[in-house]
């Protein structure tokens, strides 16, 4: 079988940054980002402490854990139950 050539493989296909799990993941690193240079910029005191861990936890901690952890498994369970690609 000379001359014979396999087709190349279809590329695989990527999930784009700009959809709406990826601008809230990037808001979310520029929130923690500007919490903790506000803490830079402001001192250690016992305030910034506290108004930074919870901007810290709750938001980061809460909205990313929403976006990325249950909700994205359970995306991925009903679209493999239904015969797709998660």
């Amino acid at each position: 079988m000379s001359g014979t050539t396999t087709p190349p493989s279809p590329p695989r296909a990527t999930e784009p940054i700009l959809t709406q799990q990826g601008i809230i993941a990037i808001m979310l690193l520029l929130i923690g980002a500007a919490t903790v240079g506000g803490v830079f910029y402001k001192g250690d005191s016992a305030t910034i402490n506290t108004i930074a861990g919870v901007v810290i936890g709750a938001t980061i901690g809460g909205v990313s854990g929403f976006y990325f952890g249950s909700s994205k498994g359970s995306q991925a369970k009903d679209a493999t139950i239904a015969g797709g690609k998660p």
